[in-house]
């Protein structure tokens, strides 16, 4: 199985399923007083590196311009968004209004839905705030990115076809969403901000 992934949806897909197999028997395997062996155990995880892409200087011209360029303005703020706050997909697709605050430029992720499992705030630099701000004048209920779905309480969740367009529009090949998280950062430490503001 393990192979088989990897071989299908990629080596990373294929590791995360094993560990979560394992992790899945071996609580069973606990709660339960299972004299089993767990069949997880012993696979050899696939090597992985680490990405290092990210937006290259050279390459910003054109990403703004593709992303100023489509025609679907969610996908827009979201993809501005991401680069903005450098907050993870998910947490920026759960924007809520509740938790944004403009005045204090300041967006709360809550530890329920945090990583880390402890509340962030996500500083929401002038680029941000503009953008909350026009998505603030046609405000549909607390998600800050509404699905279009017409059911309430249902955020935007599908953003794959969007984020391609825009890759395709740009030129910009291997791009992931996540990366824009790593620009951020990256382009954070070369104009030689903090380490602690980073």
């Amino acid at each position: 199985m393990h192979q088989a992934i990897g071989d299908n949806h990629g080596k990373h897909q294929a590791n995360r399923v094993v560990a979560l197999l394992r992790a899945v028997i071996n609580r069973a395997i606990r709660d339960h007083e299972l004299d089993i062996p767990n069949p997880a155990n012993g696979i050899t995880f696939n090597r992985e590196e680490d990405r290092t892409r990210r937006l290259s200087v050279e390459e910003l011209p054109a990403f703004f311009q593709a992303v100023q360029a489509d025609v679907n303005t969610d996908i827009r703020d979201f993809v501005l968004l991401a680069l903005f706050t450098g907050a993870r997909r998910s947490n920026q697709l759960a924007m809520c209004w509740s938790n944004v605050s403009l005045e204090r430029g300041v967006g709360v992720i809550p530890a329920a839905s945090s990583k880390s499992s402890r509340q962030l705030n996500v500083i929401l630099p002038q680029a941000a705030i503009r953008i909350l701000r026009q998505r603030l004048v046609a405000k549909r209920g607390d998600d800050v990115l509404p699905g279009r779905s017409g059911r309430k309480k249902v955020h935007m969740v599908e953003i794959k076809s969007g984020w391609s367009r825009i890759c395709k529009r740009a030129g910009l090949d291997n791009l992931h969403i996540h990366d824009l998280r790593r620009s951020l950062a990256s382009f954070q430490i070369d104009t030689g901000s903090p380490l602690d503001v980073i």
